[in-house]
């Protein structure tokens, strides 16, 4: 017997090709059933990840060691009606920059395996935000 395959399914592409525009973050969401693919994959890591703003450049770097873990987080932003997941910081930029926030662009920087101590994603969080300098150019308020 054949199983039924869902024609609307976007497979998911593995973590180094996440690159998604605000609208295309927003969609996953709405559409969760064309999505399984990837939320199973998101849901079972951990994951260091940037918020890109392509209107200026800066950018955003945060973690995910929730129960759903990037799944839920991302979720979170996809759900915030400024995009921040009640964060400071990326309130206040799209609360000066309103028309940003449609710019906004999400990849995954570092995957985890399951079960990965989450001091260890901690720290990867810390080594990015230092190498790309998100602190003092970019959306982050501390390492």
């Amino acid at each position: 017997m054949l199983g039924i395959i869902d024609p609307e399914a976007v497979p998911f592409p593995g973590f180094d090709d996440i690159h998604l525009t605000r609208d295309e973050l927003a969609g996953m969401y709405a559409n969760p059933g064309r999505y399984e693919s990837w939320r199973s994959a998101m849901a079972a890591v951990q994951a260091v990840y940037v918020i890109a703003c392509t209107a200026c450049g800066r950018l955003y770097v945060g973690s995910a060691t929730g129960a759903e873990n990037l799944w839920q987080r991302w979720g979170d932003y996809a759900a915030s009606g400024d995009g921040s997941a009640d964060n400071r910081d990326l309130a206040r930029h799209v609360a000066e920059h309103p028309d940003h926030l449609a710019k906004f662009r999400y990849s995954v920087l570092q995957a985890f395996a399951p079960g990965t101590d989450p001091n260890l994603v901690v720290a990867a969080e810390r080594r990015f935000k230092l190498c790309l300098d998100s602190v003092n150019n970019g959306m982050n308020a501390n390492y």
